[in-house]
């Protein structure tokens, strides 16, 4: 699954069924989720499955840890955290801010 905004593409989301996942434990989900969105030419990855969400910046560094920028889960979300994610809406993502949007949500929820 992607996010594309005006037929460009800005985050590839590998979709997997796990209730489990997370960005610690599923190194081989990631890896699949990197190896396609380098053939796709991605910048940005993420993994869900439907409920938690991790975001990647392949850019960040040189490990899968170093581009980890941020995680949410959607069962957890409280009212204020709504406010945040508002920042994806398309009309924002369309300013061509995405790593500065996904760091600032990641800040968000890591507090």
């Amino acid at each position: 699954m992607c996010i594309s905004v005006h037929n460009k593409d800005l985050i590839l989301f590998e979709v997997k069924p796990d209730w489990r996942l997370n960005s610690q434990t599923n190194q081989k989900v990631i890896s699949q989720a990197y190896n396609y969105a380098l053939e796709q030419r991605f910048r940005f990855v993420g993994i869900t499955n439907g409920d938690y969400y991790a975001v990647f910046d392949r850019l960040r560094g040189l490990s899968y840890e170093s581009n980890f920028i941020g995680e949410f889960v959607l069962t957890k979300l409280q009212s204020d955290d709504l406010k945040i994610l508002g920042k994806i809406a398309k009309k924002e993502l369309v300013k061509d801010k995405v790593k500065d949007i996904l760091i600032s949500i990641s800040e968000h929820f890591s507090e």
